[in-house]
């Protein structure tokens, strides 16, 4: 992997980068210096021409690996048979730095094939736009405790997609931010309308750390007005890791998925996902009754690889 970046006195701010893999790991430091900004159009699909840049080569180079010429006029002779552009719909999956403490306007535009990022528990300066047309994106991964002051407040208001993060301690699951326009004008004037549970997950914080009380309480209101497989991954995701639970609201996310478990096996059905059932099993939230009906599910559905493993599970659970 090959890196454009910029050097400044005590830091370094990325530019563009090249290599052989849509996955990558942004590196700590270059040159004894923390990486601590992304530049604006990083990774998206266009790249914007910056003076006085440097090259860094990480030591996990592919030289073997051709590819074609999506590649900027002014990169190194070298580099040009064996790189590409890191970028667009070329990028799946990214970990950046634990330094980070700024993204640039646009940085990941028109990423269309980003499905996860990972990011440390600092606070981070996010510009404008950074995920437009980040269509594929659902997933954030937060290195840290859920009691921190993080960035999280910042990237869901960035996003209106439905959105999986995921705490050291906790995971949480950001409903869709539903919008509709209504006209209150004769000349094309329209009121933007936000509603639904997905709004509301994302006020749910308190000088930016997240608050589980406010959405607890959120949880329990939707009840009997949400989309009932959306409840039950909600529910799911809290009781993932339930220390972080009040004892009340972990008996109303219990007795939601007991009285819906037809529902959320038909949910993990469709996504071809049972990573969630393998997570209440463990903890010995899954009754006979539970699994009765998660295999019957699965029996009929003709998946058999999930049936088998199912099975293997309930000997598992029992011991």
């Amino acid at each position: 992997m090959k890196i454009r970046y910029i050097e400044n006195k005590n830091e370094i701010i990325i530019v563009r980068v090249y290599g052989d893999t849509p996955v990558i790991t942004v590196p700590e430091s270059i040159d004894g210096k923390p990486v601590t900004g992304l530049y604006k159009y990083c990774f998206s699909e266009k790249s914007v021409d910056v003076e006085d840049t440097e090259m860094f080569s990480s030591e996990d180079t592919k030289d073997s690996v051709i590819f074609g010429e999506d590649i900027e006029d002014d990169i190194p002779v070298e580099t040009i048979d064996v790189y590409t552009d890191i970028a667009g719909d070329f990028l799946e999956e990214i970990y950046l730095p634990d330094n980070l403490v700024s993204i640039g306007d646009y940085c990941f535009y028109k990423c269309r094939n980003l499905k996860s990022i990972s990011l440390g528990d600092k606070r981070v300066e996010f510009g404008s736009d950074v995920f437009m047309n980040c269509s594929a994106l659902r997933t954030i991964y937060i290195r840290g405790e859920s009691k921190s002051r993080t960035s999280l407040r910042q990237i869901l208001l960035h996003r209106t997609a439905e959105t999986d993060v995921f705490f050291d301690d906790a995971a949480i699951l950001f409903p869709e931010v539903h919008e509709s326009y209504e006209l209150i004008g004769p000349a094309h004037i329209f009121e933007l309308n936000v509603e639904g549970q997905g709004i509301r997950a994302r006020q749910c914080f308190e000088d930016d750390v997240f608050s589980f009380e406010m959405y607890d309480r959120i949880f329990e209101q939707a009840v009997g007005s949400e989309d009932e497989k959306m409840l039950c991954r909600m529910a799911a995701y809290r009781l993932k890791y339930p220390s972080s639970i009040q004892k009340d609201y972990k008996k109303i996310y219990e007795a939601y998925l007991l009285e819906h478990v037809e529902t959320f096996c038909d949910d993990m059905i469709s996504r071809k996902e049972l990573d969630l059932l393998e997570d209440l099993g463990r903890q010995g939230l899954a009754s006979k009754e539970f699994i009765d009906i998660c295999l019957t599910k699965l029996t009929k559905s003709g998946w058999v690889q999930g049936t088998r493993w199912l099975l293997g599970k309930v000997s598992e659970w029992n011991k």
